[in-house]
């Protein structure tokens, strides 16, 4: 797995402070939360599955 990279401040990280201010009403600034470590992640491989039906409907999607 490789590790996560830190964003360049301010790349790409208004949008993201856009949606988590209309749902929390707080928005960061992406200045200064770059510095303090937001990551972009880019999973491999995701899980996913019904509460209700596991283990039955347990998939696995692979990314790469």
């Amino acid at each position: 797995m490789s590790a996560p990279r830190r964003s360049r401040p301010g790349f790409g990280t208004e949008p993201i402070a856009d949606a988590y201010n209309a749902k929390y009403e707080y928005r960061p600034n992406p200045e200064e939360t770059s510095a303090e470590g937001w990551c972009r992640l880019r999973p491999r491989r995701v899980l996913a599955w019904l509460e209700r039906d596991y283990p039955k409907a347990a998939t696995r999607f692979d990314l790469d």
